[in-house]
């Protein structure tokens, strides 16, 4: 799985915790309960070891930024913002 099919809905993406189950409580990413991620967290998901940290570090030089969640977290960023990067690092 990629992280485009696992952020595909606005409904999947959350802030401030990598992962959330349905009750919106914080879970780890690797729960079978989490239905909700943060970019980080998505990625956490879909990559192990040292294909995640390859894959963060693109995701970093892409948005400029040293720190991805808290990029994620922002309270100006948004949906489309996560699925511009996903799409462009076709993640």
């Amino acid at each position: 799985m990629k992280v485009r099919d696992l952020l595909s809905y606005k409904s999947k993406w959350t802030k401030r915790f990598y992962a959330r189950d349905e009750n919106g409580i914080t879970v780890n990413w690797s729960s079978r309960k989490a239905v909700k991620f943060c970019l980080v967290g998505a990625i956490g998901r879909c990559y192990k070891s040292d294909d995640y940290f390859i894959i963060l570090e693109a995701v970093r030089a892409s948005i400029v930024e040293d720190n991805v969640a808290t990029w994620n977290d922002l309270p100006e960023r948004t949906f489309a913002d996560i699925r511009a990067v996903i799409e462009a690092l076709d993640i």
